[in-house]
């Protein structure tokens, strides 16, 4: 691939980075307890890394995000008295808000934007809205200037202009009203007088917005469609009330979860509103930072087309474990100078990249970072493959690469603000990158135990009911892969921890292939 003059080599098996000094595990990835395992990349410049189920639980990488925006979230920790994943997590959603669809990061598939979608779990009374409000304010306080600007000044104007333009077609049919036919001038200027006022209605319709909250999937695709990039951020300290919508609760039953996974995906969409314009989306670019309770998020999570479509999976979702904190005798003061130094930032990207309505602004990716990406994305496709750790929960696992991809266009753009096209992303970006995407991981999987665990015993019960009926409760693994859709390495897995089936090596008399056989134990 050609960037800036450079030739950047994505799959680089054959041509690999000039080495630099390998990072020792000690060091690499301490919060998650580093990379570790097979040696099974070409590329010596990088490790291996661990399924995050097989980590330990560890504090919120908050030293992941740059210097600034770190000490903010430990601000924001210190006052609102909250877990700092609750802050960090808040944060980032923050910054990946205001983004917007104005920069791109090239990556070995397709370019990708900074959009995610971040699900804190906490319960009521824990923070929430306070940790929203010291890390949303410059984004919210804009969003109301602006809507005030226009709604007092923009908005009159185009009001103004449109019945003028209303009075000129009434002018016009009072001359011509016993004119049979027009001739080619007096269609041109009705042509031309309802041509203007369709794209003075097109100009009221734009409505400048930053946020949306409990929107209709009707309100929402008018607002993306009317937005710079077709870009807005989801906020609420509460999402009970958004999921319902959602979920369709207050429409006709039909749900809103293919919308707001285009959102995410960029995928095109088209929407109609019953008696209205139809709206058609190129490539939305929706940011969600919706903060749940415990019990809302565990009904998600039974619902299997959430799961299914890609809507849950494509969450960074977390129990933040928040409690009521004790009040101190004296209360922590927020630092104004910090505060305004996050609203400055925070503005500058929505003005530089959120507002951009040219071509987007395109990151370099140096090739150290592009390669660890690569492999991190490698490690997790060997762990949701068929016969992987994390195969079972398959959909969550395939969209952490994106993630990180995705963090690493946040990060990155957090150091380097308005110049950050000037700077190649750096090997260190991305590792802190799939650091955050690596914890969120962990901890998306310490969510889903209870689910994978009776899923495991599902399928248990299913091969105990097959082996049931089979000639002396026996099949080998060939005919439970073929005819019943269980791998030999789930097969294996099962009776690892069962105690009504076994899997041995079935001796054949003479030479010949040796058979692997699955068959329910005397207990059963």
């Amino acid at each position: 691939m050609i960037q800036n003059g450079r030739h950047i080599t994505y799959f680089a098996a054959e041509n690999p980075p000039p080495k630099s000094p390998k990072t020792p595990k000690s060091t690499l990835f301490d919060d998650f307890g580093g990379f570790g395992g097979r040696p099974a990349v070409e590329n010596e410049n990088v490790e291996e890394v661990d399924s995050p189920d097989t980590l330990p639980t560890v504090a919120f990488p908050t030293d992941a995000f740059p210097g600034p925006v770190a000490d903010y979230i430990r601000e924001i920790t210190r006052v609102a008295l909250v877990p700092e994943s609750l802050a960090g997590a808040t944060v980032l959603g923050i910054l990946s808000g205001s983004l917007g669809a104005g920069v791109e990061i090239p990556t070995y598939l397709a370019p990708l934007r900074g959009n995610l979608f971040l699900l804190p779990i906490a319960s009521s009374g824990t923070g929430k809205d306070l940790v929203m409000s010291l890390a949303a304010f410059p984004l919210v306080e804009l969003d109301r200037d602006r809507h005030d600007t226009w709604k007092l000044e923009v908005r009159p104007r185009l009001l103004s202009d449109i019945q003028r333009i209303e009075k000129q077609r009434k002018d016009f049919d009072r001359k011509h009203s016993k004119t049979s036919f027009l001739d080619p001038d007096q269609k041109e200027e009705l042509y031309l007088l309802e041509h203007e006022k369709a794209e003075l209605e097109a100009e009221l319709r734009k409505e400048p917005e930053l946020t949306c909250g409990n929107v209709t999937r009707e309100m929402l695709s008018m607002s993306l469609a009317n937005q710079p990039g077709e870009a807005l951020i989801s906020l609420s300290s509460e999402a009970r009330g958004i999921l319902d919508i959602v979920d369709g609760r207050y429409g006709q039953g039909d749900s809103d979860v293919d919308l707001y996974c285009a959102g995410f995906s960029g995928s095109t969409s088209k929407v109609n509103r019953k008696g209205h314009d139809l709206y058609h989306l190129k490539r939305p670019c929706l940011s969600v930072l919706w903060m749940i309770q415990p019990d809302c998020f565990h009904s998600m999570l039974e619902e299997e087309e959430k799961i299914d479509s890609g809507f849950l999976p494509r969450f960074l979702f977390f129990d933040t474990r928040a409690q009521p904190a004790l009040i101190p005798e004296q209360m922590p003061i927020f630092s104004e100078e910090m505060k305004e130094d996050w609203r400055e930032q925070i503005t500058t990207l929505i003005e530089h990249y959120h507002d951009r309505e040219e071509a987007p602004i395109m990151l370099q990716v140096g090739h150290e970072a592009s390669e660890l990406l690569r492999y991190y994305d490698n490690e997790n496709r060997r762990h949701r493959s068929e016969g992987g750790v994390l195969y079972d929960v398959k959909p969550f696992v395939s969209r952490w690469p994106e993630m990180a991809w995705k963090i690493t266009l946040i990060l990155h753009i957090a150091e380097h603000g308005r110049y950050a096209d000037q700077k190649p992303v750096r090997r260190k970006t991305a590792e802190n990158a799939i650091r955050l995407t690596h914890w969120f991981a962990g901890e998306a999987l310490h969510l889903l135990q209870a689910k994978r665990a009776a899923l495991k015993a599902d399928r248990e019960q299913r091969l105990i009911e097959i082996l049931k009926t089979a000639p002396e409760h026996t099949l080998t693994l060939r005919h439970l892969r073929k005819n019943h859709s269980f791998s030999a390495d789930e097969v294996k897995d099962i009776a690892s921890c069962s105690v009504k089936i076994e899997v041995l090596d079935q001796p054949t008399e003479g030479p010949g292939r040796r058979s692997t056989i699955a068959r329910l134990t005397k207990q059963t």
